[in-house]
């Protein structure tokens, strides 16, 4: 985690296996998954393309980046309350380590769940696995339900999580794409820290409005290649059934770098963010899993 992550452990408890969703369609080839925020995970990850066009795929199995966190400031209640937090703060919740599926409710003590999310989450056919988050809907948890984004679709996806499924850690960053703009402003605390020009998806593949978040954080085989060295999956969709059908999958929108930087601030991608290489490793080196990420018209 972060130096600013604040975590706060829940308590697990037993619940069946769940379905594991289908493979996220925006990379294709191994990829090695890179641990952020609570989680301390290594594993090779086979996802599908993104690109569309001009972006094609690779072979290969990438190295597993070192974790560059700082040790995160951890507590043992969940007392701290808003006025406390830096601006900008969110809580994101991580599924406990001990459960093997999240449920998921339309409301706070419901029968039955509407979601089923497998814990850790499958990522690909193999078996590998990346960690499950949820970002949470405001800076309350107190409470014994949780209101949380969820990474499946449709966009815009919400629902509620008993506070004892999962572990709740804290931080102040925040990733603001102004669409019109091709702009992207990754703040931390309020405050600017990394500004971007930014390639978006071309006509009839618009990349989707919406509030989302970090889900995965990716290491590319090839530093040099279309997608740079690393790729963020976040909880957004692309909404064109062209692109489901063209790739499989659920057609997951990625941030990630890009072998042809002079296309950045052009409408070029299946739906993902393009940035430059340099922007993305550096938001490697910062981000945790369960960051906001605001695409704005």
């Amino acid at each position: 985690m972060s130096d600013s992550e604040t975590h706060v452990s829940g308590s697990a408890t037993g619940a069946p296996a769940a379905n594991p969703p289908r493979m996220p369609h925006w990379l294709r080839g191994r990829w090695s998954w890179v641990a952020r925020g609570a989680a301390a995970l290594a594993i090779v990850v086979l996802l599908a393309t993104c690109g569309g066009g001009d972006d094609g795929g690779f072979e290969g199995v990438g190295a597993l980046a070192d974790s560059t966190a700082a040790t995160a400031t951890t507590t043992s209640t969940t007392t701290e309350t808003a006025d406390a937090l830096p601006p900008d703060s969110s809580w994101v919740a991580e599924a406990n380590e001990g459960l093997s599926e999240v449920p998921v409710y339309a409301e706070p003590g419901a029968a039955e769940p509407i979601h089923r999310l497998a814990n850790p989450k499958r990522v690909d056919d193999a078996g590998n696995t990346a960690p499950l988050v949820f970002l949470v809907d405001g800076l309350d948890v107190s409470g014994e339900w949780l209101p949380v984004h969820l990474p499946v679709p449709p966009n815009g996806t919400m629902g509620f999580v008993r506070s004892a499924d999962v572990d709740l850690y804290t931080h102040d960053y925040r990733i603001t794409v102004r669409l019109a703009e091709h702009r992207l402003t990754l703040t931390k605390g309020g405050e600017p820290v990394l500004e971007a020009t930014v390639g978006l998806g071309r006509a009839g593949r618009e990349t989707p409005v919406g509030l989302y978040f970090i889900t995965e954080l990716l290491q590319a085989p090839d530093a040099g290649g279309i997608y740079g060295p690393f790729a963020y999956g976040i909880s957004g969709f692309q909404d064109d059934p062209e692109v489901r059908e063209e790739f499989g999958g659920e057609a997951v929108i990625g941030i990630h770098g890009t072998n042809q930087p002079e296309l950045l601030g052009q409408n070029v991608s299946s739906g993902c963010i393009r940035v430059s290489n340099d922007d993305i490793t550096a938001m490697k080196e910062m981000l945790p899993l369960g960051v906001p990420v605001e695409l704005i018209a």
